[in-house]
């Protein structure tokens, strides 16, 4: 999101300071980042990287990535002469105060489309709560694919038989003409098509040159770079707290956690994985928005280090290196480029609805099964129903058949030697302490894996998880998200889970059972938890 900031000195200037409201532009010095790793294959070498919108050839990827929060070109006094000429900013805090005071979606503000209403996927984000993560990671996707298209200058109209062009050919055709997805989906509203029309600013009968710089004169204007700059800033949000919660990969590296900051040991940064949530700006509280954006150490674009404690910076500065890689390299979509966003976009198993909620944060006391030695009492889970009416839950060495990837997490079982009774049920069950929590906020996902199946987990004693097919087929109303539907993961794969503490989890102690059925020989079961959050109540 955009925080606009007048800067004193030679030229005076606007800098973009969303997602992250610090002193420094942020998207501008991570995009500088980004560019100065791969100067070299740009063709960059000799360029300056240390006083914004100093070099020309540089200034054309920062109109690109200034584009998101400034859809209308509103905060540049279009020059042919100057592409970093810019405005009072006066025309741009009018549409974006209009549109966040605004009780509906007014489709000839396009700044306003873009900050709050349907056309917030440019910056990462959920269009409304409860969206779908599939819903919003398909926008994303929509426009990463145009864009990069236009990039390289590969095709957008349909038109697989012409294999190659220019941008500037590609960006002259009409709004109307596009058509990203190629095959129309089923929800009209996955397509680019669906955004423009005659009734929206700007209409769907002007270029997609027109889209990205409203007739800007300059007389160096690159299109390729432009078009390129709106997907880094994309890629930049989507690891911004405000904007998307996603799997952090390294917890061992966290230092400290409060509701509005985390902080990781020197010499370590967040390494953010899998999306978990899509956020939504509309009905967001603002201070909560920036409040993990904020980093009071100067960010120097060619020292990587400098970014180390900008929730998301590292991440968002190697993708859009990599984005380059792809760019230089005229990488058609299909080619890898698709695989690419893919990854960059990928959705946990149990991504939830898109919300308005960015201050969770880790739980403790939430244990992984097996966090002890092989051989020993697992002590943080007991076994609470047998066929073979034993109660410990032993750590154990995973079964030569058994999925066994998982450093974080081992194996347990009701024995020592992993034999159990034929044709049984066992219930392993742990708790969590929700005390300082508001239960209804708790998030807990992750992998789990059972022999011969695990055929349901109860919170509290509500089914939130049961593979179809079975007697005990939750609500999900009580917050389950089933990964695997039609049969629960046995023993030579993960099986993904989520659980949501809309309606099962309440203040204090809660117990949540995991369900395994064993139809002969070894028997077991493996958890690990990759995310276990709430907002503190």
């Amino acid at each position: 999101m955009l925080y606009l900031k007048a800067r004193t000195g030679s030229p005076k200037l606007y800098g973009i300071e969303g997602p992250w409201n610090i002193g420094d532009p942020v998207h501008e010095n991570l995009a500088l980042a980004a560019l100065y790793q791969q100067r070299q294959l740009l063709g960059l070498g000799n360029c300056n990287f240390n006083a914004l919108w100093a070099d020309p050839l540089l200034n054309e990827y920062l109109r690109g990535v200034f584009w998101n929060d400034d859809p209308d070109v509103l905060l540049f006094d279009q020059r042919s002469d100057d592409d970093a000429n810019f405005s009072s900013g006066a025309k741009w805090y009018q549409q974006f105060n209009s549109a966040e005071e605004a009780s509906s979606n007014d489709l000839t503000n396009f700044t306003g489309r873009s900050h709050f209403w349907d056309m917030q996927y440019l910056h990462g984000m959920a269009c409304v709560s409860g969206e779908s993560p599939q819903t919003t990671q398909a926008r994303i996707l929509m426009w990463a694919e145009l864009m990069y298209k236009v990039a390289i200058g590969q095709p957008v109209n349909g038109n697989p038989a012409a294999y190659s062009t220019t941008p500037e050919n590609v960006a002259a055709i009409l709004l109307s003409a596009v058509a990203i997805p190629e095959t129309a989906p089923a929800d009209p509203t996955l397509s680019f098509g669906y955004y423009f029309s005659s009734a929206t600013k700007p209409k769907n009968t002007v270029s997609l040159k027109t889209l990205l710089t409203e007739g800007d004169p300059y007389t160096g204007l690159d299109i390729a770079k432009r078009a390129l700059g709106t997907v880094m800033h994309m890629i930049q949000d989507s690891y911004a707290r405000g904007h998307t919660r996603r799997v952090l990969t390294n917890p061992q590296d966290v230092q400290s956690q409060t509701a509005t900051s985390i902080t990781f040991k020197p010499g370590t940064w967040g390494k953010w994985g899998s999306v978990l949530t899509f956020h939504t700006y509309r009905g967001q509280n603002h201070d909560e928005h920036k409040a993990f954006d904020e980093d009071s150490a100067p960010m120097d674009p060619t020292n990587p280090d400098s970014f180390n404690n900008l929730v998301g910076g590292r991440d968002a500065i190697e993708y859009c290196r990599q984005l380059l890689s792809y760019f230089a390299n005229l990488v058609r979509w299909e080619a890898g480029a698709d695989l690419f966003f893919a990854n960059v976009f990928a959705l946990d198993p149990g991504a939830t609805p898109a919300d308005t909620n960015v201050n969770r944060v880790p739980m403790t006391g939430v244990y992984n099964t097996g966090t002890g030695a092989v051989g020993t009492v697992d002590p943080h889970w007991k076994l609470v129903q047998s066929g073979d009416q034993t109660a410990p839950a032993y750590i154990v060495t995973a079964n030569k058949n058994w999925i066994n990837t998982q450093s974080s997490s081992k194996w347990i079982s009701v024995a020592a030697n992993t034999q159990g009774a034929s044709n049984a049920d066992f219930v392993y069950r742990t708790t969590i302490d929700l005390s300082g929590f508001n239960p209804s906020t708790v998030i807990l996902s992750g992998l789990l894996a059972g022999d011969d199946q695990c055929t349901a987990i109860k919170v509290n004693g509500k089914a939130v998880y049961a593979p179809f097919g079975t007697t005990d087929v939750p609500d999900l109303s009580n917050g389950g998200y089933i990964a695997t539907p039609n049969a629960g993961p046995g023993y030579t794969k993960y099986g993904g889970f989520m659980i949501s503490g809309t309606r099962v989890f309440k203040p204090g102690i809660n117990v949540i059972d995991f369900l395994v059925h064993n139809i002969n020989g070894p028997t077991g079961l493996e958890v690990i938890f990759d995310t276990a959050v709430a907002v503190p109540a």
